[in-house]
């Protein structure tokens, strides 16, 4: 299995508490890390794996989990200004990375719209049988060698060679791919590798977020921004265009 290895002792936050944010956590604990899970439900699965209730990291030590009860965007940026994890495990529904560059860029007044002007220009550097879905409304790209209306294997470690239920073979990784159709086709992008740390459960790095979400908001000009997770299989990628005040 493509599996992350972490660290002990690292913080790691989980936003979501149900099947896969109680996988994420379960393993996360395993390595001895310092692990904080958020979800709005207060009674979610994950809530009985956690020692205490807690308000940051500095309440949780090594091998143990904090549960916080709040919406899980808000108290992730939050989170990530006043005491940034090292890795995030994304386990709620849509894009977390997308959806918390959108509330920082509300945060600090960026004028932004979804969707970008060259999108399209992306697309067109894909092979279009990896092109899952795509609305240009939303600014919304997911590319995967999963086929349309087929399900990935629950245990599936994500093999070098193939998918192994589309058959589709696999090239170079998707976030390489991602990577390089947004790279000088776009203002700034991101595409954050997704590491598995269990069956249909990612993690990536913070830090790296945290740096694109502060390029974005000082800069002062018109710009084009894609804001991307990948694992080796699958990607989604939010697109922007991005005003910022004078």
């Amino acid at each position: 299995m493509n599996a992350l290895e972490m660290d002990p002792g690292i913080k790691v936050l989980v936003v979501g508490g149900g099947i896969f944010g109680t996988r994420a956590l379960m393993h996360s604990k395993r390595e001895g890390n310092r692990t904080l899970v958020i979800d709005i439900d207060g009674s979610c699965r994950a809530r009985s794996q956690c020692e205490s209730v807690v308000k940051d990291f500095s309440d949780i030590g090594s091998g143990k989990a904090g549960f916080m009860m709040g919406k899980a965007v808000n108290e992730t940026f939050r989170i990530l200004s006043d005491d940034p994890p090292d890795v995030i495990a994304p386990c709620i529904p849509g894009h977390l990375a997308g959806l918390v560059l959108e509330k920082a860029m509300e945060v600090h007044d960026v004028p932004y719209v979804k969707g970008s002007r060259r999108m399209i220009d992306v697309m067109s550097r894909l092979d279009p049988d990896l092109v899952f879905k795509s609305d240009l409304h939303s600014g919304t790209l997911v590319t995967s060698l999963m086929t349309p209306g087929g399900t990935c294997d629950p245990g599936c470690g994500q093999p070098e060679d193939r998918c192994p239920v589309s058959g589709m073979i696999k090239g170079d990784r998707m976030d390489a791919i991602l990577s390089e159709a947004c790279s000088g086709t776009l203002d700034a992008s991101l595409v954050l590798t997704s590491n598995l740390v269990g069956p249909g459960v990612g993690c990536f790095n913070s830090k790296q977020l945290i740096g694109f979400i502060e390029t974005v908001v000082v800069d002062r000009a018109p710009i084009s921004v894609a804001v991307g997770t990948s694992c080796s299989c699958h990607g989604i990628l939010s697109f922007y265009d991005v005003w910022t005040a004078p």
